[in-house]
C-alpha cells in the first residue's frame, strides 16, 4: 500500500460506520413505528389483561388513564417518541419494573446460550464442511449432506423435545430445562439444540465455497510444493472462502443475540426471547417494543461487525478500499 494509504482507509472506514449508523437510526425507528402499530392494532383490552375481565368499570377506566390508553394511538405515539427521546422507555406492566433494567438483566444469559451456541456449530460446522469439499462426490461428502438437509428441516423446538427425552430423561446425563447460574450443565442443551441447524447451515456453506475455490492456480502452486492436503484446504482455500461462511455465521450470531424465542422457551431459559414471549402474552407494550427495538439494534450491530471483518479477511477489500 502506497505512503498514506491507511489514512485514507481510515477515513472510509469512519464515512463508511458513520453512514451506517445514521442508517441504523432510521431503521430503528421504522422497527419501532411498526411494532408500536402492531401492538395498538392487536385484539384484546390490555387493561383487562392486567386486572381481569370481571373488574370493575371504574378500575379498567383508572387503568387506561394510567397506561395513557383512553387517548387515540397518533397522541399515544407521539407522546411516547417524546418519553424514548428523554430516556424514558417505560416501565412493565406485569413486572413492575423499568424495561431496560428487564432487558439488560436477561440479555447476560441470552448472550451466553448464543456464543456457546455458536462456538459449538462453527466449529463442528466448518469442519464437515471441510471433510465434505475435499471429499466431494464420495460417500463421506453424500452422508453429511443428508445430515446437513436433515438438520436445516427439522424444526428446533422438535429438536430441543428430542434432545431432552433422550440425554435427559432417558439416560438422565443432564438437567431437562431451567437455569442455575455457574452450572454449564443447564446451557448443554439449549446450545446444542441451537447450534445444530447453524452447524448444518455452515456445512453446506463451507462445502460450496471450498469447491469454487479448489481449482484455483494459488491452490495448484501449493500442490506442486508439496504441501500437505489439510494444510492447503486448512490454511489457503478455507481463508479465500471464508467470506460466505463468516456471512452465514454472522447473521446466525445477531439472530441468537436477539432472543432465541424458541429454544429459551423449550428450555426454560430466563433471556430475552422468553422474556418477549411473556411480554406479549401479558400485553406488556412497553416491554414488547423495547424488547423490539433492542433486538432490532443487535442484530443491525452485528451485521455491521461482519462487514468490517471482511476487510480482515479478505486483503483485496482493503485494496480495493485505498
Amino acid at each position: 500500500m502506497y505512503p498514506g494509504g491507511w489514512s485514507i482507509v481510515r477515513v472510509i472506514l469512519i464515512a463508511f460506520v458513520v453512514r451506517r449508523l445514521i442508517l441504523a437510526v432510521f431503521v430503528l425507528w421504522g422497527v419501532l413505528t411498526l411494532s408500536y402499530a402492531l401492538t395498538c392494532m392487536a385484539p384484546g383490552d390490555v387493561a383487562e389483561t392486567l386486572v381481569g375481565q370481571r373488574a370493575d368499570p371504574e378500575a379498567l377506566a383508572e387503568i387506561r388513564a394510567k397506561l395513557g390508553l383512553d387517548r387515540d394511538p397518533l397522541t399515544r405515539y407521539v407522546l411516547y417518541l417524546k418519553s424514548l427521546l428523554s430516556g424514558d422507555w417505560g416501565v412493565s406492566s406485569r413486572y413492575r419494573e423499568p424495561v431496560w433494567e428487564l432487558i439488560l438483566e436477561r440479555f447476560p444469559r441470552t448472550a451466553l446460550l448464543a456464543f456457546a451456541a455458536l462456538l459449538f456449530a462453527a466449529a463442528v460446522g466448518v469442519l464437515f464442511g471441510m471433510l465434505s469439499g475435499i471429499h466431494a462426490g464420495t460417500r463421506l461428502d453424500r452422508a453429511l449432506s443428508l445430515l446437513s438437509l436433515a438438520g436445516i428441516s427439522a424444526p428446533v423446538f422438535w429438536i430441543g423435545m428430542l434432545l431432552i427425552w433422550i440425554l435427559s430423561l432417558q439416560l438422565r446425563l443432564l438437567p431437562p430445562s431451567g437455569y442455575e447460574s455457574g452450572d454449564l450443565r443447564y446451557l448443554i442443551l439449549p446450545a446444542l439444540a441451537l447450534g445444530l441447524r447453524s452447524i448444518a447451515l455452515i456445512t453446506r456453506i463451507t462445502r460450496v465455497a471450498l469447491i469454487e475455490v479448489s481449482h484455483a492456480d494459488f491452490l495448484r502452486t501449493a500442490r506442486a510444493k508439496g504441501i500437505s492436503p489439510w494444510a492447503i484446504h486448512g490454511k489457503h482455500a478455507l481463508r479465500n472462502a471464508a467470506l460466505p461462511v463468516v456471512t452465514v455465521i454472522g447473521l446466525d450470531l445477531g439472530s441468537y443475540l436477539s432472543g432465541s424465542v424458541l429454544t429459551e422457551k423449550v428450555f426454560s431459559w430466563p433471556g430475552i426471547g422468553r422474556l418477549m414471549v411473556d411480554a406479549i402474552l401479558a400485553r406488556d407494550l412497553a416491554l414488547i417494543n423495547a424488547c423490539v427495538v433492542f433486538m432490532a439494534g443487535l442484530f443491525i450491530l452485528v451485521n455491521l461487525m461482519v462487514d468490517l471483518c471482511y476487510g480482515l479477511i479478505d486483503p483485496r477489500i482493503r485494496r480495493s478500499q485505498a
